[in-house]
């Protein structure tokens, strides 16, 4: 669509690039301002080796302007400063092109500034703003650019990835590119972190609670409620291994898990909660997953969660 535009002249005055993290989104937002600014540009996209190419991938190109959070923000005074800049000329070319990253950082008086911009925009300037949290960009903001949805990767594409990146085995790539969601940064994230040896640590944990039915929630909460578990990501494991239960119990096809290498624990989940019960833990653990992103008390929670979950 981008290449189409280019190619055709047709470029909006302000795009949305919005997806979950690690898809590529600031990665084509800088192709997209090689193609504008490239001066050999071959069928909607910028060659990569001239100069002007060359210093907008180096962040150096003075008709590039790269906006993003300071402590935290976005704040108007960064965006009164963008706005200067753009009344003179572009520097070099007949375009300038504006990268905003993590828009929805953006207070309300900065995305309020950042309106007029975008509702008489100078005819040289192209806005792209970047978000991976489309429901907190302003609907003000939003009306006013050309939306452009970026999608979760195959897990085939992110598991290529990390096997030609980190040089890992194929089944340990399958897994990590499985449970990342689509998203490149977090698979990375979940190799570096010992990701592998801790869900297998949380399986044996929950196996044994799960022998011991309701006798078992107590050992079970204090294991999750230790420093060095990351409840948030313990619940979202369990929650896929609930689903390759559901999933193995009902195809039996071991190539669809999210975690092949652990078929074992699927049946042995099948076997105890059956159809109805996994798709009630299913449940569980989604509401449980929101409940602590909203801040709910974590132990409290946790007790709750567990208890539920072994007494199915």
């Amino acid at each position: 669509m981008l290449k189409m535009a280019v190619k055709s002249g047709r470029v909006s005055h302000a795009y949305l690039f919005y997806g979950i993290d690690g898809v590529g989104k600031c990665k084509c937002a800088i192709a997209f301002a090689q193609a504008l600014l490239c001066r050999d540009v071959d069928d909607g996209e910028g060659c990569g080796i001239c100069l002007s190419c060359r210093r907008i991938q180096q962040g150096l190109h003075p008709d590039v302007l790269f906006i993003g959070p300071e402590s935290g923000q976005i704040r108007i005074q960064a965006v009164r400063s963008l706005t200067e800049s753009l009344c003179v000329r572009p520097v070099e070319g007949n375009q300038r092109v504006v990268i905003i990253s993590d828009a929805e950082r953006m207070n309300l008086p900065a995305a309020n500034a950042l309106l007029k911009t975008l509702e008489e925009p100078a005819p040289s300037t192209r806005i792209v703003l970047i978000t991976s949290r489309f429901g907190q960009i302003p609907q003000t903001v939003i009306s006013r650019c050309q939306r452009v949805s970026f999608g979760p990767l195959s897990k085939a594409e992110v598991a290529s990835y990390l096997r030609d990146t980190y040089k890992i085995e194929e089944d340990i790539a399958l897994v990590i590119a499985a449970a990342s969601g689509g998203s490149i940064s977090r698979a990375v994230k979940l190799l570096k972190s010992e990701y592998l040896l801790k869900r297998d640590e949380l399986f044996e944990t929950m196996l044994e609670a799960i022998q011991r039915n309701s006798r078992g929630t107590i050992p079970f909460v204090a294991y999750l409620n230790r420093e060095d578990v990351d409840v948030l990501e313990s619940l979202n494991i369990l929650k896929m291994c609930f689903r390759d239960a559901l999933v193995f119990c009902e195809l039996g096809e071991r190539e669809m898990l999210c975690f092949p290498d652990r078929e074992d624990v699927a049946v042995l989940l099948g076997r105890r909660f059956g159809i109805d019960g996994l798709l009630r833990c299913v449940d569980i653990l989604d509401e449980s997953l929101y409940k602590l992103e909203m801040n709910a008390n974590k132990t409290l929670t946790l007790e709750y969660t567990v208890f539920r979950l072994l007494s199915q």
